[in-house]
């Protein structure tokens, strides 16, 4: 069964954990998901859900630093997006 490792705290101490635990997915609190923390987890194979979003402009943010899933506190934080 896949893993995921959800925290909010040092993004290093996060990622080190995930990659030891063999987790899947990575899911870091919003306001420590910078750009280098997302390419790192894909470096390693996991996929990056962002949590804690409340706000569009983080959302879109998000977005553009790759995050692959972004988890909002409300429907109107998402902006849509085609794929």
């Amino acid at each position: 069964m896949p893993r995921a490792y959800r925290f909010d705290g040092e993004p290093e101490v996060g990622l080190d954990f995930a990659d030891e635990t063999d987790c899947s997915y990575l899911h870091p609190h919003a306001s420590v998901c910078e750009e280098w923390v997302v390419a790192d987890a894909h470096r390693e194979g996991m996929c990056v859900n962002a949590w804690g979003v409340g706000d569009r402009e983080t959302a879109t943010t998000l977005a553009e630093r790759g995050v692959d899933g972004i988890v909002a506190d409300c429907t109107e934080v998402l902006p849509r997006v085609e794929q």
